[in-house]
């Protein structure tokens, strides 16, 4: 496959799996997501599967705060606005088509 096509490669159901395997650790597997609507963590989510086909497929390069930035955007819950000044996160929410929740002082 090349990288185009695995840029258009549904991987979301991949990165949920991740989501809850990590919550599962942090857990010490008191809780899983099996239940759980993802939908309620949308910008989280879609961001978090563009990022690590970014990471593969790109020259971008993980910044030591990414991991702190993905917590905020995980507590984005549908009807929530999110306000950054980084145009990474602008980009890529943007990419993601979650540009609806972006907040602007212009």
């Amino acid at each position: 496959m090349n990288k185009k096509e695995h840029r258009k490669k549904d991987t979301s159901q991949i990165t949920a799996l991740f989501i809850n395997t990590m919550v599962e650790m942090i857990t010490e597997n008191k809780y899983n997501l099996y239940d759980f609507e993802f939908d309620n963590i949308e910008l989280f989510w879609k961001s978090l599967d563009y990022y690590f086909k970014e990471l593969e497929l790109s020259g971008m390069k993980m910044q030591p705060n990414d991991w702190y930035d993905f917590s905020q955007l995980a507590y984005v819950q549908p009807g929530d606005m999110f306000w950054t000044e980084e145009k990474r996160w602008k980009r890529i929410i943007m990419e993601v088509g979650m540009e609806s929740v972006l907040f602007s002082l212009d």
